[in-house]
């Protein structure tokens, strides 16, 4: 079961998988994935490289974050681990969005 989650309320970071939502002047970009290539820019804005290698700036609010996770529910407690394992190479961001998602698996 591939499921993905998305947190708006969390600020980004660099790093971060992202997903555009809310823009006026562009609104065709909205729901175009991206990567947080860095904060803090002109305006408090962030700079995002979308899945086409383009670029944009764009408000923290019109920005959100986005995981995608594999669930098995009948993966052995061996493979959990190793796919738990895994979590370190996420952003913390990332980490808490996967958690909440596996969470939510398990209560169906």
């Amino acid at each position: 079961l591939n499921q993905a989650l998305t947190l708006s309320t969390a600020e980004p970071a660099v790093g971060d998988a992202v997903t555009l939502r809310g823009l006026v002047k562009r609104p065709a970009l909205n729901g175009s994935a991206g990567e947080v290539l860095s904060v803090g820019e002109a305006g408090g804005r962030c700079l995002v490289r979308l899945s086409d290698g383009s670029r944009l700036l764009a408000q923290p609010a019109n920005l959100a974050l986005r995981v995608e996770a594999k669930v098995d529910r009948s993966e052995s407690a061996a493979q959990f681990e190793a796919s738990a394992a895994a979590l370190d190479t996420l952003t913390p961001h990332q980490q808490q969005a996967l958690a909440e998602l596996q969470a939510g698996a398990g209560a169906e």
